[in-house]
């Protein structure tokens, strides 16, 4: 895999090439005119960070382009707000190829970790026998958050 990351203070960039080496255990299985072609398959992602000022928050539109080995072309649109000094965050995404689908997410940033939880939900004919994808996820923060908010 490869990958690149470029950001400045409110705008960020990024690309991924993931399998760019395929070792193959059995030689005799191999898939005949199969191309390994760089960025082939690839994540790619842009977005930007801005102040409402009047009202004392951020907004940051994002979108992400996959295309992955065995997976459905898809794009995500994603929109996220940051309260109370980046304390609260609230975010919805919209997956639009692959079945298309939508999420939710509702996010607290605590003094070395941040805490988040999603919903997930598809419009594929599937949705009917299932409610949704629920996550939780935490993000370490090492180092003082209190310093990085003094350094900005």
């Amino acid at each position: 895999a490869f990958g690149l990351h470029g950001s400045t203070q409110d705008f960020y960039f990024g690309l991924a090439s993931p399998n760019l080496i395929r070792a193959r255990v059995n030689k005799d299985n191999e898939v005949p005119n199969e191309t390994n072609t760089f960025l082939e398959y690839f994540l790619a992602y842009v977005g930007y960070k801005w102040a409402v000022d009047d009202n004392n928050f951020y907004v940051e539109p994002s979108i992400l382009v996959r295309n992955l080995r065995y997976a459905p072309f898809t794009v995500d649109f994603n929109g996220k707000v940051y309260f109370f000094e980046d304390q609260l965050i609230g975010g919805l995404t919209y997956t639009l190829g692959g079945g298309d689908g939508i999420s939710v997410l509702l996010g607290a940033a605590l003094t070395n970790f941040d805490l988040y939880y999603s919903y997930t939900t598809s419009f594929q004919p599937s949705q009917a026998y299932h409610s949704g994808g629920h996550e939780l996820s935490v993000q370490f923060s090492f180092g003082s958050r209190k310093k990085k908010m003094e350094d900005e």
